[in-house]
């Protein structure tokens, strides 16, 4: 699990270096997200994974954060959007990094019977990968869709 993290974090990490600076704030990306609208996004994600571990790891279960009904993710998107929105790109993606970095020492913290335990019906695991690897890839995909659609409608 630790080899498909770095490796999506890096595959993410070079899409996002492809990104010409002018373009960072062009919607579009996911809906009318901008770039650093999802770097926020993906940061509050992977601050929710390192926190889960935390949780996990200190037996305090009961303070895993989850959501209710059926639309929970999408209100913890656009609140999570609201509190990113007036901030600069660069502090949106330094937020993104230490989270990232915070996530990545948890996992390795983590002794593998807890990742591998049962919590509120799933496998710890799969939640971590959910707001991680699997995160960074699906939104990768995205980010070059985007980018290939700015270079086919500028040209």
């Amino acid at each position: 699990m630790h080899r498909e993290l770095e490796e999506a974090w890096a595959e993410l990490a070079t899409v996002l270096e492809s990104v010409p600076e002018e373009d960072r704030e062009k919607p579009g990306v996911v809906e009318s997200w901008t770039l650093k609208d999802l770097l926020g996004h993906l940061a509050f994600w992977s601050g929710r994974a390192a926190e889960t571990l935390r949780c996990v790891c200190e037996n305090r279960l009961d303070d895993v954060s989850f959501g209710e009904g059926d639309n929970w993710t999408d209100e913890w998107n656009e609140r999570e959007y609201n509190v990113r929105k007036d901030h600069s790109f660069m502090e949106v993606r330094a937020e993104f990094l230490r989270n990232y970095k915070e996530a990545n020492a948890r996992l390795d913290e983590t002794p593998e019977e807890k990742v591998n335990m049962r919590l509120r019906g799933e496998v710890v695991s799969v939640y971590f990968v959910g707001d991680t690897s699997g995160h960074y890839r699906e939104h990768t995909e995205h980010i070059r869709e985007w980018l290939r659609n700015l270079e086919t409608s500028e040209a």
